[in-house]
């Protein structure tokens, strides 16, 4: 009986055309399939990889490598200059790229001396890590702010159809109150704490000026990448190294399936790690393969790794578009709940 009425409830909802989800159900087995996938070919890595790999074309990976990076802090500050929730996508892309540099910067390091390699651990711990740590933060900043109000969002009416948010048909309610109350808020502003008046931000204002200088930093460093780098690079333990991100990315395929199932509020920050790590790997296994390689790299990356990389990427601008469509509605949920503590909290006498 229970099984009936549950299939009764679900035609019903097909039948009003309201029974869409956000990501499509088979994205997450997918993502299962290839996590499971990636299991032996992680373990014959570890098994068997030569301590010292002669990485071809070396400048141009890392030179390119950090032109990506570059390109993605300007993206992620123009996105939060711009109160865009995109900025989540391109902050857990960034974050994830910062830390794949310091891994495969202290590893590669190992064959070239103790004093590259103390260099190369220094830049990790005090500029790359702390710099994932920060973008990391705001990645998760965006993705728990509309988790918060998601029964909110149901109960007013809020719809995915066409894997797209939709507002109720009559608009926002907490929206029309504000407006009558002659208080009109400012979409797209992010504001989770604060007063009614001068709301609190969702992230501190210097962010997007903090990404630009960021970016000016990276320039003249990748410039002297191109200009000293070898072409070819005895990388020490270059093996242990992609072992070690593919790994990180077969446990990040796996979370963002449980995630995207549970409907977790961090599936999208899940699924740009993913689409950043299948980039990276691309990107250095065909740059860095051995002579006669190179053809068999190119192939993977074209049929396997790109064509998932942009799935994610797909998945991750679902979310970003309905956290756009959400956010005027959530916050004038903060201003009203803003407005009802000030009225509430108790009079101070001096």
């Amino acid at each position: 009986m229970h099984k009936r009425a549950g299939l009764a409830e679900h035609l019903r909802r097909a039948a009003r055309g309201a029974d869409e989800i956000l990501v499509p159900r088979w994205v997450p087995y997918l993502f299962a399939v290839f996590s499971l996938a990636l299991a032996p070919g992680i373990a014959r890595v570890f098994a068997a990889a030569p301590p010292l790999h002669l990485a071809m074309h070396w400048r141009l990976a890392w030179g390119g490598f950090d032109v990506a990076l570059a390109a993605l802090l300007a993206a992620t500050g123009l996105a939060l200059f711009r109160r865009s929730a995109v900025a989540e996508v391109l902050a857990a892309m960034t974050a994830t790229l910062l830390c794949c540099d310091a891994w495969l910067d202290v590893l590669s390091s190992t064959g070239q001396g103790t004093a590259a390699t103390v260099i190369s651990i220094g830049e990790a711990a005090l500029v790359e890590l702390p710099l994932a740590a920060l973008f990391t933060w705001v990645a998760v900043r965006f993705a728990g702010a509309v988790a918060e109000a998601r029964p909110a969002l149901q109960r007013a009416g809020f719809r995915i159809r066409h894997r797209r948010l939709l507002p109720p048909a009559g608009g926002y309610p907490a929206l029309r109150d504000a407006e009558a109350a002659g208080n009109q808020p400012t979409w797209r502003q992010w504001t989770p704490r604060g007063h009614a008046g001068q709301p609190g931000l969702l992230l501190p204002w210097w962010l997007p000026a903090a990404c630009l200088g960021f970016v000016l930093v990276l320039i003249p460093w990748t410039a002297w990448l191109f200009v000293t780098l070898p072409q070819t690079e005895l990388a020490g333990q270059w093996g242990l190294a992609r072992a070690g991100l593919d790994l990180a990315l077969a446990i990040v395929l796996a979370a963002s399936a449980v995630a995207l199932l549970r409907r977790w509020p961090a599936a999208e920050v899940l699924v740009a790690i993913a689409a950043a790590l299948l980039l990276r790997d691309a990107w250095f296994n065909v740059l860095t393969a051995r002579r006669g390689h190179s053809s068999v790299a190119l192939g993977v990356a074209a049929g396997l790794e790109l064509p998932l990389a942009a799935l994610c990427l797909w998945v991750a601008v679902l979310y970003a578009r309905a956290v756009d469509v959400a956010w005027p509605y959530v916050r004038s949920l903060r201003m009203r709940a803003a407005r009802r503590d000030a009225e509430t909290q108790p009079e101070v006498k001096w």
